[in-house]
């Protein structure tokens, strides 16, 4: 999605650029890859940081390539012939800052965070492992696990504090009794297809109803107390 509202966003430029040269004065008009190279130095800027739906954005407040250019040019007379230029660069930060907000806004319908759909779109291929000695093993039944998916809800847990607890059980723990800290999420599932631009990791409860998927940017937990999906102390085999 990113690619094509970028391209959308370099074709409206390009078609703006080739307006602007074709009714400037053939007399004055300068060489083509001079205003193109004047486009890209007005492309710099200074800009501010800020956040929206989720994501950084950056915003162009100072047209640092556009005072280059001025100081550059309007000492051998030229501004008046490139100025167009180097501020229609400056203003395509604006340009791509709006495809920017677009991309977000798309995603945002077609692959609304938060939901599990959005994480695991294709489960057929998943399987299942022991991740940590606590665990019994267990069989995921794949089919009943895509059934399974639209009844889980999303819900608020402490998993730091989860974390926390089960390294103050590993520590206060003698070595050979290690094995018997209990872990929340003993499972792991691979083989989860998520939607466009998610990467993810799925961690299963020990009791099979509840899910923490993981993301690069945020942790989600989902639970469903009618999922039967998995079946705790079975083999995989």
């Amino acid at each position: 999605m990113e690619f094509f509202t970028a391209l959308a966003a370099w074709t409206i430029l390009a078609f703006w650029l080739i307006s602007l040269y074709q009714k400037h004065d053939p007399e004055e008009r300068p060489a083509t890859r001079k205003m193109l190279l004047i486009v890209l130095i007005g492309l710099f800027s200074f800009s501010i940081d800020f956040p929206a739906f989720g994501e950084m954005i950056s915003l162009a407040i100072l047209p640092i390539g556009v005072g280059v250019a001025y100081l550059v040019l309007k000492r051998r007379g030229r501004w008046e012939v490139y100025n167009r230029y180097a501020w229609s660069g400056f203003f395509a930060n604006y340009l791509f800052l709006s495809a920017s907000l677009l991309t977000i806004f798309i995603s945002s319908q077609f692959y609304p965070e938060g939901e599990i759909e959005t994480y695991l779109d294709d489960v057929f291929g998943a399987e299942l492992f022991v991740i940590h000695p606590s665990a019994e093993g267990g069989k995921l039944n794949v089919e009943q696990f895509a059934e399974d998916i639209t009844g889980f809800e999303a819900e608020y847990d402490d998993v730091i504090g989860w974390y926390d607890d089960a390294m103050e059980q590993k520590y206060a723990s003698e070595p050979d009794e290690q094995e018997q800290v209990e872990e929340k999420f003993p499972y792991l599932i691979t083989g989860i297809e998520a939607k466009e631009g998610y990467g993810v990791q799925v961690y299963l409860e020990a009791d099979g109803k509840g899910m923490l998927v993981t993301t690069a940017d945020n942790q989600y937990y989902y639970r469903s107390e009618s999922a039967s999906f998995f079946e705790e102390g079975v083999s995989e085999e």
